[in-house]
C-alpha cells in the first residue's frame, strides 16, 4: 500500500527531563528518522542547529511540511530556519495541529516517549556501570541523547525489515560497528593535535558514531592536568576487552545545568518558563483531559519508568518495581474512533506501525563470508566485460563466477589477486589476422576453423577459439554440467559444445554473405582441432561402443555433423592446441601461446602513429578538440550548459530549445525536462548583454551550417518589468519613473542585440516572443523595426490568471504562420499547476501547461520527435494533464 504522506512532511514536538532541561525532537513521518536538538531552560533554540537536521534528512530542494502544536515558539524556530542561510529545503511550510486532536497518540508524541524509553535505556544502564548518579543537563548527558537517536536511526529495524534511515535514503545502508556508551578504548584520531603525536592509539571515551549514517566516531579524550576532556572525532575505535568504565573522566564531564538537589519533576512540566520567542504555556494547542495526573515526584531516578502513560490512553503497563519496561508488559487497548476518515491515516497517526523494542546496542561483527557480495560481484561483472575481448580472463572469470551467489573470505581473496594481476598486465590489440596463425587451406571465406581442449577434474572445463580468416570471432571458457568419468568424456563434451558454437557462427556468417540458407542447415564446413584422439576416435565412429553407451545422447548430434562432413576434425599436439589456456590457470608459455593465436599483441607507441584512422575521423577529432578548448574559457554561469554544446558539436541533437530573458525554472524548461529536448535558458544570472553570453549563442547558431544542423526554437520570454501599465501606479514618483526608464534602455539594447543575433538566422529557427498585450513596448520604433526584420509577423493570443488570481492578457508573435495555427490559447485558473508558488505579479511565472503547449508547437512545426517518440496531438496532451 502506497503512503499518503509526502517525503518533506515532519512532525515536531518539545520533550521535558524535569524543569530545566528539554529538547527538541523533529520526526521524518515516512521513514521514522528522528533527530533531537537539547536545550536549556532558558536558551533559544539554534537555528543552524534544526538547519543541519534537515540536511541530514536529505531534505534538499524538497518542499518541507512542517506539523506541530500551535505554540509561538514551534512555529517563529521554522519560520526563522527557512529564512537562515544554511537552509536547504526548497520552501517550508508550517501546518498546526487541531486543536482537539488526542495529543499522546500522535506520532510525534510517541516518538518522545521512545526517544526518552532509549534514553533511559542507555544512562542507567552507565549509572548501573560507574556506580553513582549522574546529573541531567551535562555535556555527557548531550551526548548520550545523540547516541539514543542515532542507535535507532542506524539499528531500528520494523516490520519492514528496513531501518528509518535505508527508508529515508532508499537505499540499503552499510551496517556499521557500535559499541556502549561511556565504554573506554582506543582508536585513531582525525586531527593531529599536540597530545597525540608519537602515538599510534589514543586512549578515549565512545559516545557514539558522529555522522547520520554512522561514518566516523564521537570520543572525549582526557587531557589530564585537571583540564576538562576534549570531544574529538576517531577514524576507527575498538573497545577494551574486558569491558572498563572510567568514574573520573566521566565526572569531569558532568558540568550540569541543574541543581542536583531539586528533585527531578517529568512530564508535563509543572510551571514551564515563558520565552522572549513564544509561549509554552499549556493550554495553547492542547486540551488538558479530566482526571489527568499531576507532575510526580520521584527521589530515585532509577525507580522511574518513562514509558508509563496517563490513564485512558490506550496502554496498559504493569512494570516490576524498580525494573526497566518489558515488551511483554506492553497490553494495547483500542484506538478512539472517528479521529480520521481515512483509514491508514488512523493507523499512521496512531504509530500501529511498528512496536519500539529498544536500540540495539551490540557489537555487530563482520560475518565470515565476504563483508559485501554485493560488491563482489559488481567487480566480477567488470572482469566479464573486459573478457569479451581479452580471451586470457575467460578462465579466471569462469572459476570466480562459481562463488558470487554466496562469496567467502577465500573467493574474496581470489578475486583480489585476480585483480592485482590484471592491473599489471600490459595493453594489448588485436591483429587481423593473427601472424603465425594463418593456415593458407584456411583461407577460404566459407570456412571456419577452431581449437578445442578439456581439463578433467570433478568439474570439467571445456574451452575453444574459434577463427575465420585467422581472425578470432569467438572463444569461450565453461563448466561442465555433467561429471566427467574420463579424458576421453570431457574432451567429447567439448568437442560437442565448440561444434555448436562452431555451427551458429556459420549459420550467421553464411546469412551475411549469402543470405540465408538454402536448406534446413548450413553449407559452409567447420574445421576444428583437438589433442584428445579418444575423443576424435568416438567422435568419428557410427554409435556408441558398450564402454561409452552412459555417454548423453546429445554427443550424436556430433557424431552426425562429422558422418554429413559438415565438422571436419583433426589431431593436434597437446603443447601446440592455444586453447589450452582456457581450461586451467595459463602459466607464461600457455598465456602467451594463447595471446598469440587470438592476435593479441603488445600495444606500443609505434602502433599508435601507424594506426590508419580515416580523414572524416581525424576532422571530427580536431574539431572536438577545438570544441573543448572553446568550452574551457567559458565563464561559470555558463558551465552547465557544456554537455548541451558537446551534443550540439557532435551533431546528436535533434531540437535545441532557447528562452531569452526567462526565469530559472520556467514553463518551458520544466516541459523540455519532460520531453528530454535539449533546452539552453538566458537567465538574468546569464546576462543576455554580456559578451561572453554573446559568443556562446553566436558559437550555438554557428551549428545551423554543419552537415547534420539541429531543429532550434528560440522563445523570447520578456519579464513585464518595463513597458506595461504597472508603470502608472507609481508615476508620479520621480525614482520610479527613473527605475523605469532604466529598464526600458536595457529593453531596447536586448532588442538590438538580439536583432544583429538572427540577423543572418531567421529564416533557419523558429521564433516565438510573449509580452503583456498592453505593454508599452508594443509602440517603441526600435522594437517595430527589429520586428520587422525578423518576421514576427502573425501572433495569438493567450489569457492567463495566475496563483494569486492577477488576470493579465498576453500576445504571443511568431515569424511562422503554421505555429499560430497549431498553438492554442489557454486560459487557466487557480486550479492549474505553477512552476512555483508564487504571483505571477512578481516573479512573470505561468502555468506548466503553457510551456507543454508552446514545446509542442514548435515541435511540430518543425516536424521533430525527440527520442523516438511521436508528436502527441492537443487533445492528447490536454487529456494526460489532466
Amino acid at each position: 500500500m502506497k503512503s499518503h504522506y509526502a517525503p518533506g512532511e515532519l512532525q515536531v514536538d518539545f520533550g521535558f527531563f524535569g524543569r530545566n532541561v528539554r529538547f527538541l525532537l523533529i520526526v521524518h513521518v515516512l521513514s521514522g528518522y528522528l533527530s533531537t536538538v537539547v536545550l536549556g531552560p532558558e536558551d533559544p533554540v539554534p537555528v543552524p542547529a534544526v538547519c543541519k537536521a534537515l540536511s541530514e534528512m536529505g531534505l534538499n530542494g524538497l518542499d518541507i511540511v512542517v506539523h506541530g502544536d500551535q505554540e509561538n515558539l514551534l512555529e517563529s524556530v521554522f519560520r526563522d530556519s527557512a529564512k537562515h542561510r544554511t537552509f536547504v529545503g526548497r520552501s517550508m511550510h508550517w501546518v498546526p495541529f487541531a486543536v482537539n486532536r488526542p495529543q499522546a497518540k500522535g506520532i510525534v508524541e510517541r516518538n518522545v516517549c521512545l526517544v526518552k524509553e532509549a534514553f533511559w535505556s542507555v544512562w542507567l544502564g552507565l549509572e548501573e556501570r560507574v556506580g553513582g548518579q549522574l546529573p541531567l543537563g551535562s555535556y555527557l548527558f548531550i551526548e548520550a541523547m545523540r547516541y539514543a537517536v542515532r542507535m535507532h536511526n542506524l539499528f531500528h529495524v520494523s516490520k519492514e525489515q528496513s531501518t528509518p534511515l535505508e527508508r529515508l535514503r532508499g537505499s540499503t545502508v552499510q551496517a556499521v560497528k557500535s559499541c556502549e556508551f561511556g565504554v573506554v578504548g582506543f582508536g585513531k584520531p582525525q586531527k593531529d593535535y599536540p597530545e597525540h603525536r608519537g602515538k599510534r592509539l589514543v586512549r578515549a571515551i565512545y559516545v557514539g558514531p558522529h555522522g547520520a549514517n554512522g561514518s566516523g566516531i564521537r570520543v572525549f579524550v582526557p587531557l589530564g592536568d585537571g583540564k576538562p576532556p576534549r570531544l574529538e572525532i576517531f577514524s576507527s575505535f575498538r573497545a577494551r576487552d574486558p569491558v572498563e568504565f572510567d568514574k573520573a573522566v566521566l565526572d569531569q564531564l558532568k558540568g550540569n545545568r541543574e541543581d542536583p538537589e531539586r528533585p527531578i519533576k517529568f512530564d508535563p512540566p509543572p510551571d514551564p518558563p515563558a520565552l522572549p520567542d513564544g509561549s509554552l504555556e499549556f493550554p495553547v494547542g492542547q486540551a488538558e483531559e479530566p482526571g489527568a495526573p499531576d507532575a510526580m515526584e520521584d527521589e530515585d531516578l532509577a525507580d522511574y519508568s518513562p514509558s508509563l502513560p496517563a490513564d485512558g490512553e490506550g496502554m496498559d503497563v504493569e512494570p516490576p518495581p524498580g525494573g526497566v519496561l518489558d515488551e511483554d508488559d506492553v497490553e494495547m487497548g483500542d484506538g478512539e474512533d472517528n479521529i480520521m476518515d481515512d483509514g491508514l491515516t488512523w493507523l499512521y497517526e496512531y504509530g500501529l506501525r511498528q512496536l519500539y523494542e529498544g536500540p540495539d546496542l551490540r557489537v555487530t561483527q563482520k560475518l565470515r563470508r565476504g563483508d559485501n557480495p554485493a560488491e563482489y560481484r559488481r567487480v566480477l561483472g567488470k572482469l566479464m566485460w573486459a573478457s569479451l575481448t581479452l580471451p586470457h580472463l575467460a578462465y579466471p572469470v569462469g572459476f570466480l563466477g562459481r562463488f558470487q551467489s554466496d562469496p567467502d573470505s577465500q573467493a574474496e581473496a581470489c578475486l583480489r589477486r585476480v585483480v592485482r594481476w590484471v592491473m599489471a598486465l600490459p595493453e594489448y590489440l588485436q591483429r587481423f589476422s593473427a601472424f603465425g596463425w594463418v593456415d593458407q587451406s584456411f583461407e577460404s571465406e566459407t570456412l571456419l576453423s577452431g581449437y578445442v581442449d578439456a581439463s578433467w577434474n570433478v568439474c570439467s572445463v571445456s574451452g575453444a577459439i574459434v577463427l575465420w580468416h585467422g581472425m578470432m570471432i569467438k572463444c569461450f571458457s565453461r563448466k561442465q554440467s555433467v561429471t566427467a568419468l574420463s579424458s576421453a568424456e570431457a574432451e567429447l563434451a567439448a568437442l560437442t559444445e565448440a561444434a555448436k558454437e562452431a555451427v551458429y557462427l556459420s549459420l550467421l556468417l553464411e546469412t551475411l554473405l549469402q543470405g540465408l540458407p538454402a536448406g534446413d542447415t548450413g553449407s559452409y564446413p567447420i574445421y576444428l582441432s583437438s589433442d584428445s584422439e579418444a575423443a576424435l576416435s568416438i567422435s568419428k565412429m557410427k554409435g556408441l561402443l558398450r564402454r561409452v553407451r552412459h555417454l548423453e545422447l546429445r554427443h550424436r548430434y556430433l557424431q552426425e555433423l562429422v558422418q554429413s562432413e559438415r565438422l571436419r576434425l583433426t589431431f593436434i599436439q597437446g603443447c601446440l592446441n592455444p586453447s589450452d589456456g582456457l581450461t586451467k590457470s595459463p602459466e607464461e608459455a600457455m598465456l602467451q601461446h594463447l595471446l598469440e593465436a587470438c592476435g593479441l599483441e603488445r600495444i606500443c607507441e609505434e602502433d599508435l602513429q601507424t594506426l590508419c584512422v580515416p580523414e572524416q575521423l581525424r576532422e571530427r577529432v580536431e574539431e572536438l578538440e577545438n570544441l573543448h578548448e572553446k568550452l574551457e574559457e567559458l565563464p561559470e554561469n555558463l558551465l552547465k550548459y557544456r554537455p548541451v554544446a558537446v551534443d550540439l558539436a557532435m551533431g546528436v541533437v535533434p531540437l535545441l530549445v532557447v528562452e531569452l530573458f526567462c526565469a530559472r525554472d520556467s514553463a518551458l524548461c520544466a516541459a523540455c525536462k519532460r520531453e528530454s529536448v535539449a533546452y539552453i535558458g538566458i537567465t538574468q544570472e546569464e546576462d543576455f548583454l554580456s559578451k561572453n553570453t554573446q559568443l556562446f549563442l553566436g558559437e550555438v547558431l554557428l551549428c545551423l551550417l554543419k552537415r547534420n544542423p539541429p531543429k532550434i526554437y528560440i522563445h523570447v520570454a520578456s519579464p513585464c518589468t518595463a513597458g506595461c501599465s504597472f508603470r502608472f501606479k507609481n508615476w508620479h514618483k520621480p525614482k520610479f519613473r527613473h527605475r523605469w526608464r532604466e529598464q526600458m534602455k536595457k529593453h531596447v539594447a536586448s532588442w538590438k542585440t538580439l536583432g544583429k543575433l538572427l540577423q543572418n538566422h531567421c529564416q533557419d529557427v523558429l521564433l516565438t516572443q510573449e509580452w503583456p498585450k498592453t505593454c508599452g513596448l508594443w509602440k517603441e520604433e526600435t522594437y517595430q523595426r527589429v520586428k520587422k526584420s525578423l518576421g514576427l509577423s502573425f501572433g495569438r493570443e493567450v489569457d492567463r490568471c495566475a496563483f494569486d488570481l492577477v488576470y493579465k492578457r498576453w500576445w504571443f508573435a511568431c515569424n511562422c504562420s503554421e505555429w499560430c495555427e497549431i498553438f492554442s490559447g489557454k486560459s487557466c485558473d487557480k486550479n492549474h499547476v505553477h512552476v512555483a508558488p508564487e504571483s505571477l505579479e512578481a516573479t512573470g511565472y505561468y502555468p506548466t501547461k503553457l510551456g507543454r503547449a508552446l514545446l509542442r508547437a514548435a515541435k511540430r512545426v518543425l516536424k521533430v520527435a525527440v527520442e523516438g517518440t511521436a508528436v502527441r496531438t492537443c487533445a492528447e496532451d490536454d487529456e494526460q494533464s489532466t
